[in-house]
């Protein structure tokens, strides 16, 4: 059983492609803009790291920033929405960086590993996820397609 010092998963999307062996049609395009997400998320790490726990940016201050995990969550639903995995990626990691607990982010980023294929990811993901909440349908859900799927 995890507990709440795990970490979730810290592979890019470059690293599941290569070890599954995937060379994507647009590959240069999906390395440059990998990079470009990788970066951000770096920047967005120093950001949260330099904050302390008094700063304006926290709690409800969030809201009106373009950083807020709401905000990156649309982004990435909408990013699923057009099959744009690793920007989709970026934004759900971005979220787990500013919100480690965010259930909605924790269950979409265990579609997106599905959906690569990394099932295995995906499961330790959502049971995270029912540590959180043991009563989330839409991790049980999901739980139960992968089970059916293996």
């Amino acid at each position: 059983m995890r507990n709440d010092s795990d970490a979730l998963p810290r592979t890019t999307l470059q690293d599941l492609f290569r070890q599954k062996g995937i060379s994507p049609p647009d590959a240069e395009n999906y390395t440059s803009r990998i990079r470009e997400l990788e970066e951000e998320n770096q920047r967005l790490r120093k950001k949260i790291t330099d904050m302390d726990e008094n700063s304006p940016l926290q709690g409800e201050k969030w809201e009106n920033r373009e950083l807020s995990p709401e905000i990156l969550f649309r982004k990435a639903v909408s990013a699923l929405k057009e099959d744009n995995i690793p920007d989709a990626m970026g934004y759900l990691r971005s979220v787990l960086i500013l919100e480690p607990e965010n259930v909605k982010a924790m269950n979409n980023l265990a579609v997106v590993y599905s959906e690569l294929g990394y099932e295995e990811r995906a499961m330790e993901i959502l049971y995270r996820v029912l540590e959180l909440e043991p009563e989330n349908r839409t991790a049980e859900k999901n739980l139960g397609i992968l089970n059916e799927q293996r």
